[in-house]
């Protein structure tokens, strides 16, 4: 079998290698695994291109692993040519710090949403602080590669992010806040509300909270609704870097130790933030004190039962958001224009392992905790 939309016809433009290439990714994506394409000749003769033109186009097909070459029997689309081929990218900087296995997590769970539905998905790591990371991709050629694009932890001004909009392809974006045009997010009152609603269940009237200012302004409306006074620990961020959030929440916290004594009930809206905040707190806490604690952790995987901390878990479901995003990006690619422009996702409150929360096995520490009487 050979390209249907190419043989028999005559390009009526001549194009570049780039175009032919254009061209020949979004036939592939019609044929089957293991199907011929047209020889040299036919696609110089249907394109109006150079003998030269073709064989650069061929090649970078080749590269990306989308067909192979047999001798003697012609050119065939791989199985990876069928596919439609996403780019997961993620704002965190890698260069600093330790990642959150929040986002590997996405990552895996994105990788197999996305080939429910045909779909590979390649991941970039493109820092939201280091902008020359990103320029390579913002090119035709690199983009033209991809059906479609989705981004986790970008800022608005990412560049690879903006040139993904201003050339209006199909993407969608995860935020934690407010969603924008083409985006899922957590919902943030309905996530509040989980957290005042455990808060209120423990007999706690005041909850200390560190997050940023627009969780501040939604909590605080909340908490009136729920009977609870808050108390803002403001978070002071120098940069976006996971190494300053995990900084800012050790002072964050230990500057409000040498005031006052332990919260009682805390949240902290970021999980690095929380990391910084439970070693502040491991560093001179009294035994009797730690277990009247209650800590609360938004997308809490790096804050696990190994810190000795009665943290409870309030975590955006990863895998409905991944699910959310592969639908909002499969709507675009297959011309859905009914498709929403925007939306949140719900989040549920969960306490114990990371094991009993389906994100891999449990620590040595966390099996100990769950097998002591």
């Amino acid at each position: 079998m050979v390209l249907p939309a190419t043989v028999g016809r005559v390009c009526p433009m001549r194009v570049n290698a780039a175009g032919l290439l254009r061209l020949l990714r979004g036939e592939l994506r019609g044929m089957t695994a293991g199907d011929r394409l047209p020889t040299v000749r036919e696609l110089m003769r249907c394109h109006g291109v150079s003998q030269s033109v073709v064989a650069q186009a061929l090649q970078a097909l080749r590269q990306e692993g989308l067909i192979e070459a047999q001798v003697g029997r012609g050119t065939f689309v791989t199985a990876a040519g069928v596919l439609r081929q996403v780019l997961w990218v993620c704002g965190v900087d890698l260069y600093h710090g330790e990642i959150s296995t929040y986002y590997t997590h996405h990552l895996r769970l994105a990788k197999e949403t996305c080939a429910q539905h045909g779909l590979s998905l390649t991941a970039a790591w493109l820092s939201n602080y280091r902008f020359a990371d990103a320029l390579p991709y913002c090119t035709p050629e690199a983009t033209d590669k991809f059906a479609g694009f989705l981004f986790v932890a970008c800022q608005e001004d990412h560049p690879f992010l903006r040139y993904v909009k201003y050339r209006e392809l199909p993407h969608a974006r995860m935020c934690f806040a407010e969603a924008p045009f083409r985006s899922v997010s957590a919902d943030l009152p309905s996530r509040v509300d989980l957290v005042l609603k455990h808060f209120r269940q423990r007999g706690h009237r005041e909850v200390a909270l560190m997050c940023d200012t627009y969780g501040l302004a939604v909590f605080r409306d909340r908490a009136r609704l729920h009977g609870l006074t808050v108390e803002h620990l403001p978070v002071q961020l120098e940069r976006g870097w996971l190494a300053d959030h995990h900084r800012a929440g050790y002072r964050c916290l230990m500057e409000r130790l040498a005031r006052q004594p332990w919260p009682r009930a805390l949240f902290v809206q970021d999980d690095i933030v929380a990391v910084g905040a439970c070693q502040a707190l491991l560093g001179g806490m009294p035994e009797a004190v730690r277990g009247q604690l209650d800590i609360v952790v938004s997308a809490a995987m790096q804050t696990m039962v190994p810190l000795g901390l009665p943290v409870t878990y309030v975590v955006t479901d990863i895998a409905e958001e991944a699910a959310a995003m592969a639908a909002m990006l499969l709507d675009q690619v297959d011309g859905n224009c009914a498709a929403p422009t925007s939306r949140p996702v719900t989040c549920r409150l969960v306490e114990g392992t990371s094991a009993a929360m389906g994100w891999g096995p449990a620590s040595p520490a966390e099996t100990a905790k769950a097998e002591a009487p």
